[in-house]
């Protein structure tokens, strides 16, 4: 997988600066939540994807600096491109830095869904602290060090279609952000997820995961209309499964 990317980025100001603007925007308190349940991650739930999500960790932590706190949103034009992977490698990554908290929201269901992916039965949904309950989720223990929560908000897929209440998103993404300065989304497919493309503007930003030489790019270019006509704020494509033909040696020569 490897990645094009850019979030706005910290470049021309001192440490100061930053940590001002971001005091600045950050909740004058942190809500309580509840972890129902935690769990220490195995090795073989964790890829070496992460790797090649360098540039977009860094873009990440650095907004979530500057701005206090980062909402993103990851999509894939169709199912199977990785977006799922792709957003759980990337709250792996960004929960190592001890200044993060960090939320892993899975808007998926079925096989492929983060809570089964983990070993867990479910995760807890968040429509009922949409509506005042108190936020709940499972803590996930990574090795080498980190932590991230995990909870599911179904939209499209919902068990029960009358929790569901789009009008609740915005208090909802209010109150998590004081509780995680980063909250990252899993998505479903555009194609296919047509209510969570029309909240894709209540995400700070919003990422689009295609596969390298599978994805038609008159796909990706519908893909990119419909979030950017809801409002969403794209700031770039993840390319995964890109096939390298040429040796990465002599690409440095290039």
């Amino acid at each position: 997988m490897s990645d094009e990317t850019h979030l706005p980025a910290t470049q021309g100001r001192d440490a100061n600066q930053v940590m001002a603007s971001a005091s600045g925007q950050l909740p004058q308190f942190r809500e309580r939540h509840t972890i129902i349940e935690k769990r220490q991650v195995d090795r073989s739930a964790l890829s070496d994807i992460g790797r090649h999500l360098l540039s977009v960790t860094a873009a990440v932590n650095a907004y979530a600096i500057e701005k206090g706190s980062l909402i993103l949103a990851i999509y894939g034009s169709q199912a199977g491109e990785g977006a799922s992977i792709a957003a759980r490698e990337l709250a792996v990554s960004v929960c190592r830095s001890p200044t993060n908290t960090v939320l892993l929201v899975d808007g998926n269901a079925g096989p492929s869904d983060q809570a089964k992916h983990f070993g867990l039965s479910y995760a807890e949904t968040l429509w009922s602290a949409a509506r005042g309950a108190p936020i709940r989720t499972v803590r996930l223990t990574i090795p080498r060090g980190g932590a991230f929560d995990l909870a599911s908000l179904p939209i499209d897929s919902a068990n029960d279609p009358s929790e569901v209440d789009l009008r609740l998103l915005p208090s909802l993404f209010s109150r998590l952000r004081n509780v995680f300065n980063i909250i990252i989304i899993d998505c479903p497919p555009v194609m296919t997820g047509a209510s969570y493309v029309s909240a894709s503007g209540l995400a700070d930003s919003c990422l689009l995961v295609v596969e390298a030489g599978r994805t038609r790019i008159p796909v990706v270019k519908r893909a990119m209309e419909e979030i950017e006509a809801a409002g969403g704020k794209l700031q770039g494509v993840v390319l995964n499964r890109r096939k390298h033909y040429i040796p990465s040696w002599i690409y440095r020569h290039l």
